[in-house]
């Protein structure tokens, strides 16, 4: 990302939030957002592209009309919850007995893996992934209050892995992350015939990307990619005139999810 940023360069500002978006007399867009030290900057485009996971969108005043199928799927689309626990080891006892790390359990140890596969190094890290409330219930507490409750698990796996546990360990929780608020985009029972298909779909020259918008790769950060390849696509056809090769995507992808 940070090879990306460099060649971007100038374009790319920092510590600025959007808190509205409106539309002028003339069908642009004024984008507010608020700078790090509180000022406030209007932003006018011809054309917006809309990143934000909604959980952050629904903060946003959103002074301009939206079609209902679009302010539902803004306002109503269900979001999981995610937690890491990073644990560091000073060897990886589960390469010593010939397995790559991947554990999947029906005990608090959801599943994990060895995030440090490729490193030529002895010590490592383990990934310890889980989700719904187990997930809710490791973002309580320290990083350290939560480590016996998980590291018993990779224990129990490989009988060598406490004794290898460096004194490290480190959390993320997405569901207090300012800049998420979730984990990722999971459909609530009765979405998938409501609301799929409307996440990514643009509204006149208002775009939306991120993996929430992706019906190939939601959840993924290969989703991320694919809408925000398609929402520069849509804009670049709009801009020249041909407004055909976006609103084929959008259909492809909608009649996948019948």
């Amino acid at each position: 990302t940070d090879a990306l940023a460099q060649q971007l360069g100038s374009q790319i500002n920092l510590q600025h939030k959007l808190t509205a978006l409106a539309r002028n007399p003339t069908g642009q867009y004024v984008l507010t957002f608020e700078q790090a030290s509180g000022k406030k900057v209007d932003v006018t485009a011809d054309y917006a592209v809309l990143t934000l996971p909604f959980t952050l969108l629904r903060k946003v005043a959103l002074n301009l009309t939206l079609p209902t199928w679009k302010t539902n799927a803004i306002q109503n689309l269900g979001y999981g919850n995610s937690a890491k626990l990073l644990i560091g080891f000073q060897s990886r006892p589960w390469r010593t007995d010939g397995y790559t790390g991947y554990l999947f359990s029906d005990q608090p140890l959801q599943g994990g893996w060895d995030s440090s596969q490729l490193q030529p190094t002895t010590a490592g890290c383990y990934t310890v992934f889980l989700g719904g409330q187990e997930s809710t219930r490791m973002g309580t507490g320290s990083p350290q209050s939560q480590l016996g409750r998980y590291l018993a698990g990779i224990e129990a796996a490989w009988p060598s892995a406490k004794g290898q546990y460096n004194g490290r360990v480190e959390r993320m929780f997405w569901p207090t992350h300012p800049f998420t608020l979730a984990g990722y985009s999971c459909y609530s029972p009765g979405q998938y015939s409501t609301i799929a298909g409307a996440e990514g779909r643009p509204v006149d020259k208002l775009y939306f990307a991120g993996e929430h918008c992706s019906a190939w790769y939601q959840g993924f950060m290969n989703g991320a990619a694919e809408t925000g390849r398609v929402a520069a696509e849509g804009i670049t056809d709009a801009i020249k005139g041909r407004k055909t090769a976006l609103n084929r995507r959008l259909r492809q992808r909608e009649l996948a999810l019948v």
